[in-house]
């Protein structure tokens, strides 16, 4: 699983070639929009787009990473015995999360609040519609000290209800009605965050879909949440 930190996220034309010349018109594309980068360190990874997100000429959202740290993560695989056949990132874990909790027909929105940052999606079926990270510190949100937790509670609804305006301007046939939230915090947290917002946050039930989770605790469900997402790959697919 890469953090946040370990890729970005480039939205292209889908450019007008034959199929089997796809992977290297995307290549070139995503490099020009990276100068700084040199082409042979990079990887590349692509995703169609929900045409609905999308208006004009298909679009692509092409994942871009090191080669250097993929090789590393699969090296630490190898010591420790294990394969690795997938490198995954957090915007599609959290997609097939989604995909317990709506049909394939409806969109799907979920806030994950981690100590790597937190993540705002929609999604629908098994197409990403919108993403967007937000840089917070977790500790302090989870914390005891409730005067530092709520300062960065009211930046974190702050920006969410920004997120949601943008959604509910440009993109109200999503019918987003609620936004379904990761038990990575106290529910008292949870309840605070939801108090500024004007869209109904409901806290997902996983132990309703997935046996065996319903004893972890916040915190660990925090630091296992993409990771967790991640598992349910083959079962999608």
């Amino acid at each position: 699983m890469l953090p946040f930190s370990d890729y970005r996220l480039l939205v292209i034309d889908k450019p007008r070639v034959p199929p089997e010349e796809l992977a290297q018109a995307v290549r070139w594309v995503a490099v020009s929009r990276m100068p700084e980068e040199s082409p042979e360190t990079l990887c590349l990874d692509m995703i169609p787009l929900d045409p609905l997100r999308v208006s004009g000429e298909p679009k692509l959202l092409v994942v871009v990473a090191r080669r250097e740290r993929l090789r590393r993560f699969v090296q630490q695989a190898q010591q420790q015995s294990m394969r690795a056949t997938v490198i995954d990132i957090p915007e599609l874990t959290q997609r097939n999360l989604a995909s317990l909790l709506c049909t394939a027909q409806r969109h799907c929105t979920v806030l994950a609040l981690t100590p790597t940052g937190g993540l705002l999606t929609v999604t629908q079926g098994e197409a990403l519609c919108f993403y967007r990270h937000f840089d917070l510190d977790w500790g302090w949100l989870a914390g005891d000290d409730r005067l530092q937790a709520q300062v960065h509670i009211e930046r974190l609804s702050l920006e969410l209800q920004r997120s949601l305006d943008f959604l509910e301007r440009h993109h109200a046939a999503w019918q987003i009605n609620e936004v379904h939230v990761a038990p990575t915090l106290p529910g008292e947290r949870l309840d605070e965050i939801a108090s500024g917002l004007n869209m109904r946050l409901s806290p997902i039930a996983l132990d309703a879909h997935l046996s065996g989770v319903g004893s972890l605790t916040p915190e660990l469900l925090a630091h296992t949440w993409f990771a967790l997402g991640g598992s349910l790959r083959p079962y999608l697919t």
